[in-house]
C-alpha cells in the first residue's frame, strides 16, 4: 500500500523502551531526530522479556502488552519516552526493529510522567510502539550486560 502525501507529513508520538530509550541510539545510531521527547508511562502494561533473541549474548528482546494475570497486574506499568516524530520516520523504527516480524505496530493510551511531560503532550495522548508478534514461553531473563545499561539510562531519565 502506498503512503499517500498526508499521511506521510504526520506526526505521531512513539513509545520508545528498552535501549530505544537511549537518546544515543536512537538519534545517533538510528540518525532519527525527534521533534519533542517526553516521559511517559502505559497504565496496565508491562515490559517482557517474550520475543525470542540470540541465545549466549541477548537470549530475548523486550516487548510491553497488557497485564493478564494477577500477578501482572500488580507489576509496575511500563515507563519510557516518548519521541514525536514523523510518520517515514517511524517506518524507519520499524525497519530498524525487524520489520514487523518479531514485533506488531500499535495504539496505546500513556499518561505523562510529571507536569514538565504533560505541557507537551497533553493530560492523555495515543502511542505508537511495538509489541510483541511472536513470542517465546517462558519469558527469558535479561541479560546482565542489558540490565545494566537499563539502570543507567532509568537514572538519567529521573535524575
Amino acid at each position: 500500500m502506498a503512503v499517500t502525501q498526508d499521511f506521510a507529513d504526520r506526526q505521531l508520538w512513539y513509545f520508545a523502551y528498552g535501549s530505544n530509550m537511549s537518546t544515543a541510539k536512537f538519534i545517533g545510531s538510528r540518525g532519527i531526530h525527534p521533534l519533542d521527547i517526553a516521559r511517559v508511562w502505559l497504565p496496565g502494561w508491562i515490559l517482557t522479556l517474550e520475543i525470542p533473541g540470540l541465545p549466549y549474548s541477548e537470549p530475548a528482546f523486550t516487548s510491553v502488552r497488557p497485564a493478564t494475570d494477577t500477578l501482572e497486574v500488580g507489576a509496575p506499568s511500563v515507563i519510557g519516552v516518548a519521541y514525536l516524530i514523523m510518520f517515514e520516520q517511524y517506518k524507519r523504527v520499524i525497519a530498524s526493529e525487524g520489520g514487523g516480524a518479531a514485533y506488531a505496530d500499535i495504539w496505546v493510551d500513556a499518561l505523562p510522567v510529571a507536569d514538565k511531560d504533560a505541557t507537551k503532550t497533553g493530560q492523555r495522548l495515543k502511542v505508537r510502539t511495538l509489541g510483541s508478534a511472536i513470542t517465546r514461553s517462558p519469558p527469558a531473563r535479561p541479560s546482565s550486560r542489558y540490565m545494566v545499561r537499563q539502570m543507567i539510562h532509568l537514572r538519567s531519565l529521573f535524575p
